[in-house]
């Protein structure tokens, strides 16, 4: 196989080096354009470089980034879920700065990977409910192409939103999923049980719960009662203290009539 490189300037010496071979050569742009470069035997996953020596993962870049600057966490909000973000100014590394990794350490000390962000700074985290990861600490450090990696910088809780729960974003399979429950009354509302109410992750938006012999629907965003039966979205606050509470009712109506929203908020 042959590779005819386009647009090199004639002149230049250009240094060529591969992801796999082990070759190198050092050649002018003339040469390349008119000859190309050849490979014998092409490997999966093979790229050459041209003038790039120290191109990620060849083992020739022993200085390590930077740390990242201003590490924040904060309570915020993404898409109705909220959890942490946390942010931070980036690093600076002498060849190729690649990625940077967090992790969060609980109040116990017990420590969890995150994973790596490379591209932009800036991670959200929501694998549990805002006030429980605002207690917990994050740490941020920058990883080059060789894999040298800064020293991990904590971040600076600063202030952020309030403490919110959306029934939208709590929804899920789970009873009691970020202090949402699903209930069903059968004596007229006097009392709501989770059962018979199951999890059917075949229908609705994301799945519903719903009760045996059509006792009706919860979905995330819609629910559909039974002529007998009564449903609710029941929400258990984690702790005493003034909840403000806000939400809209739609009534969906025959076509040609407009559905008009009823939306109301109270302390």
């Amino acid at each position: 196989m042959v590779v005819y490189p386009k647009g090199l300037a004639a002149d230049l010496d250009y240094d060529v080096r591969f992801d796999v071979d082990s070759r190198v050569q050092n050649r002018k742009g003339a040469e390349l354009m008119q000859r190309g470069i050849r490979i014998p035997e092409l490997q999966p996953g093979e790229i050459v470089y041209l003038n790039l020596p120290k191109s990620p993962g060849r083992g020739t870049d022993q200085t390590p980034p930077t740390v990242p600057t201003k590490v924040t966490q904060r309570v915020a909000t993404n898409v109705f879920s909220q959890g942490v973000e946390v942010s931070w100014q980036a690093a600076r590394d002498d060849n190729w700065l690649s990625c940077y990794d967090i992790v969060c350490i609980d109040p116990n000390g017990a420590q969890v990977d995150l994973g790596k962000v490379a591209q932009r700074t800036f991670y959200f985290d929501r694998t549990k409910p805002a006030a429980e990861l605002d207690r917990s600490r994050y740490e941020v450090r920058a990883v080059d192409g060789d894999g040298n990696t800064s020293a991990y910088v904590a971040a600076k809780r600063i202030p952020g939103e309030p403490e919110t729960y959306h029934g939208f974003a709590g929804y899920g399979a789970e009873q009691g999923f970020r202090g949402w429950n699903y209930r069903l009354s059968r004596d007229g509302g006097k009392t709501f049980r989770a059962g018979p109410l199951y999890w059917d992750k075949t229908e609705g938006y994301g799945g519903r719960w719903t009760g045996m012999q059509d006792s009706g629907m919860l979905t995330r965003t819609y629910m559909q009662p039974h002529p007998t039966d009564d449903l609710a979205r029941v929400f258990t606050v984690p702790r005493g203290g003034t909840v403000r509470l806000c939400g809209c009712v739609k009534k969906d109506l025959p076509p040609g009539l407009l559905p008009s929203d009823q939306c109301a908020c109270a302390s």
